[in-house]
């Protein structure tokens, strides 16, 4: 999806649809921010997918109040 994309992409917004590791270590593959709220029974568990566990990490330790005004999410949700 991200390889016929010819502009550099700072944040791929995406609903909790999208919320698993292969997507999340995707964009980040791509060099893009993944920025889309993981399920509250998600687990750091890498799985293949260091995306996920900074994602789902960073998502914890902030909690959702604070990781929305970080995230810019208030604007797409």
């Amino acid at each position: 999806m991200f390889e016929r994309i010819n502009t550099p992409i700072e944040n791929v917004f995406a609903d909790n649809g999208y919320a698993g590791r292969t997507f999340v270590q995707t964009v980040a593959d791509s060099g893009a921010k993944p920025v889309v709220k993981p399920p509250s029974n998600a687990t750091p568990k890498t799985k293949g997918s260091p995306a996920w566990r900074k994602l789902v990490k960073e998502y914890q330790e902030l909690g959702y109040e604070n990781w929305r005004n970080n995230r810019l999410w208030r604007e797409v949700s």
